[in-house]
């Protein structure tokens, strides 16, 4: 039973966010949302490519995607280093792929750069696809730039990976559409190296393999594979509880011996 606030950081997508409506604040207050960002874009700076004077209608996704131009995940998880008790990571934001200027200057293909000034921007540099050897040999080193990282800062053990399943269908048996071109059986092959990299790092990982997934088609953010019902997002609640309750058994632990 979780006694003290548990501190959260998110980076990650509305999946884990959503999670957290069910949630007491209290007990799992949210230091911060990072979204929009993939791993490969962490640390490569690639604002001076933002169209001068351009910003998005809404006020989050310019937030988002400008956090995202700019690589900055790192200084946004550093600010709050000495108060995050819950780094909670998803990658479903990875299914858009990348665009890399240069080596060191790479952006997360979002929807929000779609018909905008900012696709105009992308236009000429290489795309790496969600999935291909190209974009996962990248994102691979990304990756263990990551955990090095959050080993470093005493942040790795605080570090939980969110692992659901794309839904294929929703509760009454009707196809849930394609996002981004990719539909659930896809997806969900395609993830799997990723997640199994994340875990052969020594990554913890809220694992919802093995339960019954479906879309809700009056989620608030309309029918999609990673809009889940209710009783998705009662199972993620639960096994984050009880991650986050063995976190406090192992520090005790630790005070002890």
């Amino acid at each position: 039973m979780i006694n003290s606030p548990t501190q959260t950081f998110i980076y990650g997508s509305c999946v884990s966010r959503d999670m957290f409506e069910l949630l007491p604040r209290q007990s799992f207050p949210i230091l911060k949302y990072q979204a929009r960002q993939s791993l490969a874009s962490m640390g490569r700076d690639a604002s001076k490519h933002w169209p001068a004077g351009f910003s998005l209608k809404s006020n989050f996704q310019n937030r988002m995607v400008h956090e995202d131009w700019a690589g900055n995940a790192w200084s946004q998880i550093f600010s709050y280093k000495n108060k995050i008790d819950l780094l909670l990571v998803d990658l479903f934001d990875e299914r858009h792929g990348i665009y890399r200027f240069t080596r060191n200057e790479v952006v997360t293909r979002t929807a929000e750069i779609v018909g905008t000034p900012l696709e105009e921007e992308v236009q000429n540099c290489q795309f790496l696809k969600f999935g291909t050897s190209p974009h996962f040999k990248t994102w691979k080193h990304a990756a263990d730039v990551f955990a090095f990282r959050l080993r470093q800062n005493d942040l790795f053990e605080k570090t939980v990976v969110v692992k659901v399943p794309w839904a294929k269908h929703t509760r009454e048996g009707k196809t849930v559409p394609s996002s981004m071109g990719l539909n659930a059986s896809e997806a969900n092959q395609l993830f799997a190296r990723y997640y199994a990299y994340l875990q052969s790092l020594g990554l913890q990982i809220l694992d919802l393999t093995d339960f019954p997934v479906y879309a809700e088609p009056l989620h608030q953010w309309g029918l999609a594979p990673f809009h889940y019902t209710l009783e998705v997002y009662k199972e993620m609640t639960r096994k984050l509880t009880d991650i986050v309750d063995s976190f406090s058994t192992q520090e005790k632990e630790l005070t002890d011996a």
